[in-house]
This record gives C-alpha cells, structure tokens and sequence, in this order.
C-alpha cells in the first residue's frame, strides 16, 4: 500500500471517529432537550391545557425519531470505521484482512480446527471399526471353540444346551429349545424331514441310569416323537443302556460324544488368537485368546489390551441378533419413543440399535 492512500485512510478514520462522537453527542442531547421541553410543558399548563400537552408529545415523539435515525447513522459509522482500523501492526484495514501478519494465526487456528475434527474423526471411526472387529472375532472364536470336544466340559449347563441345540443345528435339524426349568425331561424338539426328535443334554453327570430314561422316554411319549437324542459328557449305566435298546434312541456319552462334535463341524478351527484393534493408530494385533486378558505392542509402538478373554465366547444362534460392543444377544425393549433392542448385559452395557420398518438400525446407519 503506498503512503498516500495509507495516510487518506487514517484520516478518515479519525474523521469517522469524530463523526461517530458527533453523532453519540447529537443523540444525548435531543434525549435531553425533548426531556427538559416535556417536562416544561407539564408543568406550565394547567389541566385543560391540551394544545400545549399536544405540542409537548409531538416534540417528543420526533426527538424519538430524530435520536432513533441518529444512532443508526453513529452505528454505520461505527461499522465503517472498524472496517479501516489499523491493526497492531500499523496497517489500515489490516483486521479486516489486509495485513498478511494478523491473518497468519487464523489460519493457523482454522487449520489446527480442522485437524482436531479430522483427528477426532479418525478415532470415532477406529472405535466403530474395533467394536466390529471385535464381534466379528467373537463369533468366529465361538464357532472355533465350539469344534472343540474338550470344550464342552468347561461349560455351564445353560452354555451345554445351547451348544447341543447348535451342534444339532448344524447336523440339518430344526431345533426349538425349551423352557430352562420345568421341561418335562427334554431340553429341545428337533425336526428333521417331517419327523420329529427329542432331545434331552446332562453336563457333568458322572452316571445316568434307568430312571433317568425312563423319563425320557415319557417326554419322547408327550410330544409325540418317533425318536430321541439324549447327551451326556459323563457315562450311563448298564441298566440304562440295556434300557435304551429297547426304544429308538441314540445315547452319546464322553466316549462317543467327540464323534457327534467332528460330524457337526468336519473342520475344527483353533480358538488361540484374536485380532485386537490398537485405539490410537488402527493396526490390528494378534493376541492370544486365555482366561484373562493380555496386552502387546502394536507396529507403531502404543499398547494394546486383549478385548476378548475366553469368558467372551459363547453360542451364537442364526437369526438371532447380538450386541456390537459386548457380542450379547440383543432383546426387544419398549421405551418412551417406542421399542427398541437393548442388550441383554443391561446395565454393564447399554448398546442399543433402533427398529426402524422392519430392520435394525446403529447410531442412526442401518446395518
């Protein structure tokens, strides 16, 4: 910018100034003027003085008016004058934009800004894509640990019937678990070609003997089933097995069951390992899958936890839709706004996904 065209625009500052003090003067006293005039005519006329009263309100209503005009003209001034007013730096204008030294730090600002949303972003979506992994993870170990004869003895007896009703799932059958207690000596109905089974599952029974079946057989009598299915991880006594030959059951105990488990899965998997998401960079790790979680180094050097212990796996039912963060199965919960599903661990997690016209829906993106 040349001196003269600098020097033009500080004079004009310093007249908007005055200008603007001219105009802030000129408001306060036609304020004061129309103030001191209505005061004076109130006080000089009598009760029945209207024509003075008449010229009081008009002379105050256009001081109104005239002070009302003079602030916007003082506030435009106001405005015009910012837009000229030099910066630290001695250039006219240069807040508004002109002085490439004041406009440095704001666009250091504006680019920090956007890096902080980019960075913030980054981690939103390593978070969401862990969470995936994870339960993808988790449904893969569980069908691994699933292959496994051995692990069957580890299991609870809620966890044993609903890897027997999987395990049968596999082998082609529909199967329609029962009622936990109160089951009438049968855990699931199977179906398989029109033909209807019954199932019965023991986890850590050392002996089953006769009486044991012969309930069994009561219930495979109820429901109308032509045969029976009934797992054991102990043995059966030799009553029992005489027993059994008398009815069209097939019985599975610790020598034979491993055999059912290879035909249910031909190709067993290994349940050692799980890929873990590192939260600061997105490299995935491999960690060892154990009783408690570990931790490793990722590539890049940061830390990185185990999400998955063996505590974590489970059966995973087709059809049945589980929770993206913990792996649980998600259930039909009726809230203010409608209903919506919740995860089963409610209150440890509380992941949920909206219904929305017959599909399921995550932090409003459908799955």
């Amino acid at each position: 910018m040349s001196g003269n065209g600098s020097n033009t625009q500080v004079w004009l500052y310093v007249v908007l100034y005055w200008v603007e003090l001219f105009a802030a003067l000129c408001c306060f006293g036609l304020g004061m003027a129309a103030l001191v005039f209505l005061c004076f005519a109130c006080g000089l006329g009598g009760a029945n003085s209207w024509d003075i009263k008449f010229l009081a309100i008009l002379s105050l209503a256009l001081s109104i008016g005239a002070v009302t005009l003079v602030r916007r003209v003082a506030s435009r001034v106001h405005r015009w004058r910012e837009r000229i007013k030099p910066c630290p730096h001695g250039v006219s204008a240069g807040l508004a934009g002109a002085c490439w030294e004041c406009q440095l730090p704001q666009e250091r600002k504006e680019l920090e800004r956007k890096a902080y949303l980019a960075e913030q972003q980054r981690k939103v979506e390593i978070h969401r894509d862990a969470e995936a992994l994870r339960t993808q993870e988790i449904q893969r170990l569980s069908r691994a640990w699933l292959s496994g004869p051995e692990s069957y003895g580890s299991m609870t007896w809620q966890q044993f019937e609903d890897a027997i009703a999987q395990l049968f799932h596999n082998l082609g059958y529909q199967v329609k678990q029962t009622t936990r207690s109160n089951d009438g000596g049968k855990d699931a109905i199977l179906v398989k070609d029109g033909t209807k089974y019954v199932l019965e599952c023991k986890s850590g029974a050392q002996c089953i003997g006769r009486p044991d079946l012969q309930k069994f057989f009561a219930a495979m009598h109820h429901e109308g089933a032509v045969g029976g299915f009934y797992v054991n991880t102990g043995v059966f006594s030799r009553q029992a097995i005489e027993y059994a030959k008398t009815w069209p059951v097939t019985l599975y105990d610790r020598d034979t069951f491993p055999g059912l488990v290879r035909k249910a899965y031909p190709v067993p998997e290994p349940a050692r390992s799980a890929r873990t998401t590192c939260l600061k960079c997105g490299e995935i790790v491999e960690l060892p899958v154990q009783e408690s979680k570990t931790s490793l180094l990722c590539p890049a050097g940061h830390p990185v936890e185990s999400t998955i212990s063996l505590a974590d796996l489970g059966v995973f039912t087709p059809g049945v839709t589980y929770c993206k963060k913990c792996g649980s199965p998600m259930r039909i919960v009726k809230g203010y706004r409608g209903q919506f599903l919740g995860c089963s661990r409610y209150p440890k997690c509380r992941f949920t996904m909206r219904i929305h016209r017959g599909r399921t829906e995550v932090g409003g993106g459908a799955l």
